[in-house]
């Protein structure tokens, strides 16, 4: 495995009550260093139920959100004392297709 800043991190999910306004849950992503004793918040901008992070052979960062794979990396951040790092990723595929024409509202020749 390549040297990563990421290598040997252990990455965790957490459910918030209250989702994002207040409505439902949402996941919440954490991370512990090597040798840490706690887990720290990570901070995700734009994806905020990201979840599954792993970090591949070649060191590069790759985690779900919003039923997507993205890739990116997690920029610590020590000077900010709630969250251990910032998650800064782009989505990288999709995990599913979503079929968003309206074939679904046409009903069979034999549908009452």
């Amino acid at each position: 495995m390549m040297d990563s800043p990421l290598k040997d991190w252990l990455f965790v999910i957490g459910i918030k009550d209250g989702g994002y306004n207040g409505n439902g849950n949402h996941a919440t992503f954490h991370a512990r260093k090597p040798g840490g004793e706690s887990f720290g918040s990570i901070f995700c901008r734009r994806v905020q139920d990201a979840t599954v992070g792993y970090v591949a052979p070649d060191g590069r960062f790759f985690c779900r959100g919003w039923g997507d794979v993205w890739e990116g990396d997690i920029e610590i951040t020590p000077s900010d004392p709630q969250n251990i790092g910032e998650l800064v990723a782009a989505r990288l595929a999709p995990m599913a297709i979503c079929n968003t024409d309206a074939s679904y509202l046409l009903t069979a020749p034999n549908d009452p």
